[in-house]
């Protein structure tokens, strides 16, 4: 579990520091860039943090117990 999270944290701030260049809205993106988001999404798990309703996926208020308390998943859907 912890080399799980800790995987996690590494690959979310990789992403985090990537340059943001093209980026652009879901209704807008291509094909190949929705792809490639897919992809990412699946590749980090994404859903087994941020999602704590099967009916809203990655729409975030997952509790998540850490050693100084608590903290709640936040929603990473373009909504």
């Amino acid at each position: 579990m912890r080399r799980h999270i800790a995987l996690t944290l590494l690959l979310g701030t990789v992403l985090a520091l990537l340059p943001a260049r093209g980026l652009r809205s879901a209704p807008d993106a291509p094909t190949e860039t929705l792809a490639r988001g897919k992809y990412l999404a699946v590749l980090g798990d994404c859903v087994a943090c941020h999602t704590n309703s099967r009916d809203k996926p990655f729409a975030g208020a997952r509790p998540i117990n850490t050693p100084f308390g608590v903290i709640y998943s936040r929603n990473i859907t373009p909504d």
